[in-house]
């Protein structure tokens, strides 16, 4: 079967589910996981010291589920502004700090230097680092595999006279992988697209109705005019510009971003107030604003403001406050509830409440307006009140940091069916999912559907023998403890897709992180070809026994190089037992081998 062949009839899935599932599983996941995986690495840091760059630097990888944190190498600072993207593997690519853009390792890439001019230049060459977050992003080209869009804002002298003025202009360059092999070139350098006042920050982007080219709305830096960017197949250029409802002031601190369906845009910003449009993704048209100021009195000029993956609710973080409005409710701003209150703690400085990113894993992510080690967590952003589950500090880093990732969903596909759905490209379904612990019941697990690409159909396998659910999101309870292979199956009209994932169900509640002496293991890729490694513990030196579903023994190998190479076993489902010389067995965990 093939995950991009016209779907099977879900009843020919329910009635074969035992037997085919998991092998369908194994195949489409390599078939998709090659793909829109551009934001799998959220890069973090601060400073760094020439002899030992690594020093202050890590990763955020969403390549499991937690999120895990691995440390890092590069030369370049990371304060404020950044922006980066991976391949559709989600591997690492380009880095930028807004100054200068590198590449895996670390170093400039090929013209990769002085991505600014002027005064912001003078400020890299002075400091090593760029003063604003949200001045850059880097988008996939259409049509192209290796080459992407760096969109950038940067500021000119616009006279020669003795009182200089500055001004704000919006350029693009292109940044190809091939033409210097890993190392990557910048081909194409600062081709300005808007020439007039742009205000600071608010980078964002969304896919066309076409599934394929962008949009990207750049706000003036005063009055109220959004000015729309067009990006396609080697055509960039400013195709309109709205001017709706009040004005704002010079000042940095708002937040732009779009729905995960692109249907709305909002920018938000204490001082000036929140500005919710409706967005058509075919014209790229901003209608129906609706303009509020959640509170009465002025607060520091830094916010975040983000939208619920189902499109029902509105996040807002103040410093101090987290809101959440519902965008259903006749009144919005009525409907204002306040989620959580910054707690007091401080972690470097304080804690507190700023910017709003989605995950890949479809959590948001609330970013502290300071150099902290902390990042808070939306666990269930699609629940109202106090159901979302928001978790102050759930995230801890080893190091300080101030920087904030700027990404699209990538994984939006066409408007299928609309006027500007004209390059034939369909949305074939591609599964995903999150195991989440519920409330009450230590062997109740929720299973939150983060499938991408207009699904219309569920069938979920819980490996434990019990019957298949249609649900969207279910929550199952297992009959016992221990390692369950739970596999999602989607499908629509056009295709069917499959992802299998070991989920650990403990007696004291849910768990994916390894939990000490006989404990879960986190192993990755999950799938794998063959080399694997384990998140969260020191597993060197140590032996790894393999047995297959039977309870056969098939292998012994010893941990090398940071992995376990398994490329010697023949495709399928294996135990690992992870063992130390006189300590004893430190984990378990579940692989799925493919070749």
């Amino acid at each position: 079967m093939s995950c991009h062949s016209h779907a099977v009839p879900i009843i020919f899935v329910m009635q074969s589910v035992r037997i085919h599932l998991t092998a369908i599983a194994i195949v489409c996941f390599f078939q998709v996981s090659l793909a829109q995986k551009h934001d799998y690495i959220w890069e973090f840091g601060y400073n760094y010291n020439p002899t030992t760059p690594q020093a202050e630097a890590y990763d955020l990888n969403f390549d499991t589920f937690p999120p895990r944190v691995q440390s890092a190498e590069r030369n370049i600072f990371m304060i404020n502004g950044y922006s980066n993207i991976c391949d559709s593997a989600g591997n690492k690519l380009f880095l930028s700090n807004n100054c200068r853009i590198v590449n895996l390792n670390g170093t400039n890439i090929l013209q990769g230097d002085s991505m600014v001019t002027d005064f912001e230049l003078d400020y890299c060459n002075l400091y090593g680092w760029h003063p604003y977050e949200f001045y850059s992003c880097f988008l996939p080209i259409p049509g192209y595999s290796d080459r992407f869009y760096y969109f950038d804002k940067s500021t000119f002298k616009s006279n020669g006279g003795p009182l200089v003025i500055y001004t704000n202009e919006f350029q693009y360059s292109v940044v190809d992988v091939t033409d210097s092999g890993i190392d990557g070139a910048v081909i194409l350098k600062n081709k300005v697209i808007i020439n007039n006042e742009i205000g600071y920050g608010q980078i964002s982007s969304v896919k066309h109705g076409n599934g394929q080219d962008w949009w990207l709305p750049v706000p003036a830096r005063f009055g109220n005019k959004i000015y729309m960017v067009y990006a396609g197949k080697d055509t960039v250029y400013m195709h309109h510009a709205h001017s709706l409802g009040p004005t704002w002031g010079e000042i940095d601190g708002f937040q732009a971003s779009f729905s995960l369906d692109g249907t709305k845009y909002v920018r938000y910003n204490p001082n000036y107030g929140l500005y919710l449009y409706d967005f058509d993704r075919c014209d790229g048209t901003l209608s129906n604003l609706q303009y509020f100021n959640p509170h009465d009195t002025i607060l520091p000029s830094f916010g975040g403001c983000a939208v619920s993956p189902n499109n029902r609710w509105m996040y807002l973080a103040d410093f101090d406050y987290l809101y959440q409005f519902d965008l259903k409710a006749p009144d919005i701003l009525a409907s204002k509830q306040v989620i959580a209150v910054w707690d007091g703690v401080s972690n470097n400085l304080p804690t507190k409440f700023s910017y709003i990113i989605y995950g890949p894993d479809h959590r948001l992510y609330v970013f502290p307006p300071t150099t902290t080690k902390n990042l808070h967590v939306i666990n269930r952003p699609d629940l109202p009140q106090t159901g979302c589950d928001f978790q102050q500090r759930a995230i801890e880093f080893p190091y300080p940091y101030q920087n904030y990732p700027v990404f699209p969903n990538f994984r939006l596909g066409p408007l299928d069916g609309s006027p500007c759905d004209t390059l034939g490209i369909n949305n074939h379904p591609l599964a995903d999912f999150r195991p989440d612990p519920t409330d009450t019941n230590a062997l109740a697990v929720r299973f939150w559907d983060v499938s991408s690409y207009e699904p219309a159909q569920w069938v979920w396998d819980f490996g434990d023998g019990s019957p298949v659910s249609q649900d969207t999101s279910p929550v199952h309870t297992f009959p016992a403890s221990g390692f369950y292979t739970v596999c999602l199956t989607v499908a629509n009209q056009y295709s069917g897709s499959s992802k299998c994932k070991v989920v650990e169900v403990k007696t004291v509640g849910y768990g994916s992180e390894p939990s000490g002496q006989g404990g879960g293991l986190v192993l990755y890729p999950n799938p794998s070809t063959g080399l694997v490694s384990v998140s969260g513990l020191d597993v060197q030196g140590c032996l790894a026994e393999i047995t297959d579903l039977s309870g056969r023994a098939v292998a012994a190998v010893r941990f090398n190089n940071g992995n376990f190479d398994l490329s010697g076993l023949p495709s399928g489902l294996y135990f690992l037992r992870v063992s130390r010389p006189r300590v004893g067995i430190l984990g378990i965990g579940k692989i799925i081998i493919n070749k």
